[in-house]
């Protein structure tokens, strides 16, 4: 696979453990890839501890590395799934519902984001596409939901092959009438060419769709509340 256009052709640093994850994905050792690759198991290791390598080179391992069913790109190489997840997430944390128009250039153009849960118990639930679509949903799950103490989150993460996946503690209310839950929330995301082209979005359903249901009966009975005489 070929850099994406415009690309600078200069040395960039590799990631180590995603190529570590790659090669091993496939079975192969060190010595492996460098047959393959055409070059050294000293290089290899050296990538692997993530050492700077030309854009050549790296497009050339990117390539040793790709299958018909899982191509690999030079940009899965040398960006930081960690350091985008986390801007993801610090986006979430400080401009809520208007995270995407911070961080829209890690998205890819067809991403998809699917959030748990059943749309017609969750709003927001199901499946979400494209960057407008995902920006769609931050501005409704923050119109359904608020934050009450934006401390609270902070995800741990792990990353493996093209995914990175954080998980933590998050607390949120119902906009309409305050009640709240407690949830554990883990996010998978799934990388390509370098981006973000998908993000699934589990949490507590069952907890959240409860205080849903709460405030919806609260409106159903002022509803019918009599009126004064």
């Amino acid at each position: 696979m070929t850099w994406q256009p415009g690309l600078s052709k200069c040395r960039m640093a590799v990631q180590g453990k995603t190529l570590s994850d790659l090669r091993k994905r496939l079975g192969w050792t060190q010595q492996r890839l460098a047959d393959v690759s055409g070059y050294s198991d000293r290089l290899i290791r050296k990538a692997e501890a993530g050492g700077t390598l030309h854009a050549d080179t790296i497009e050339v391992l990117a390539l040793s590395l790709s299958t018909a069913e899982r191509p690999v790109f030079p940009e899965d190489l040398v960006v930081s799934m960690e350091s985008l997840v986390r801007e993801v997430s610090q986006a979430y944390s400080q401009s809520e519902g208007q995270l995407v128009s911070k961080i829209h250039q890690y998205f890819a153009d067809d991403i998809e984001l699917r959030a748990a849960g059943d749309p017609r118990q969750i709003p927001f639930a199901g499946t979400w596409k494209t960057i407008d679509g995902v920006d769609a949903f931050w501005n409704f799950f923050f119109r359904v939901l608020n934050r009450p103490d934006k401390r609270i989150y902070a995800p741990m993460l792990i990353a493996n092959d093209t995914t990175c996946v954080s998980f933590g503690r998050e607390v949120v209310e119902t906009a309409e009438g305050g009640l709240k839950t407690e949830s554990f929330v883990s996010i998978k995301y799934e990388f390509r060419q370098g981006k973000i082209v998908s993000i699934d979005d589990f949490f507590d359903t069952a907890a959240t769709a409860k205080i849903l249901r709460e405030v919806q009966a609260q409106s159903a009975a002022r509803s019918i509340e009599p009126l004064d005489n």
